[in-house]
């Protein structure tokens, strides 16, 4: 026996939903470091929760750097 949690099949419809929401406006371009991109973040640890996957290292979280507004030169 696998210790493989199960993801519920995911038909188009639902699929399109969450492409939607991703990719709409209400998040505002999802940009490094705005509101757009913690919600989006938000959204697909909703997800992962609703879905019964297990967070990796207690978070579903990970922190990283970015290098932002870099110029040739």
């Amino acid at each position: 026996s696998s210790n493989r949690a199960t993801v519920p099949d995911l038909d188009a419809e639902s699929y399109l939903k969450h492409v939607k929401f991703l990719a709409s406006d209400k998040l505002k371009g999802r940009g490094t470091g705005t509101p757009g991109l913690e919600k989006a973040a938000d959204y697909i640890a909703k997800q992962f929760r609703t879905y019964g996957l297990k967070p990796l290292e207690g978070s579903y979280f990970q922190q990283f750097q970015v290098t932002v507004k870099a110029q040739m030169g």
